[in-house]
């Protein structure tokens, strides 16, 4: 299995902060503070934050910085859904090779 680059465990480790709500919708997000908190250097950091930025879990302000963004009603409901139905289908899947496995063992 491949290690994990720097970039990719503070591209992780923020994004879980984000969903965890550790950094708030409308936070400021402040690179020097995730450096210090992760123990990760600068690049590492800010690839990971560019990253997040283009999955939209961050906002670009142009000379002011980046903010966590919101999180709609409705965006959260929609991904309720398709987390509960792709665990249902992932969950019958297993069952399914479960079954086969038992019929073959």
């Amino acid at each position: 299995m491949a290690k994990e680059s720097l970039s990719e465990q503070a591209y992780r480790l923020i994004r879980g902060m984000i969903v965890r709500l550790e950094l708030t919708p409308g936070a400021v997000v402040r690179e020097d503070e995730l450096q210090e908190q992760l123990e990760i250097g600068r690049t590492p950091i800010r690839e990971a934050l560019q990253r997040l930025a283009r999955d939209q879990f961050l906002v670009v302000i142009p000379r002011r910085g980046m903010i966590v963004s919101t999180i709609e009603i409705a965006e959260l409901s929609t991904l309720s859904r398709t987390v509960r139905c792709t665990l249902g289908m992932r969950a019958r899947h297993c069952r399914s090779l479960e079954a086969n496995a038992q019929s073959f063992g």
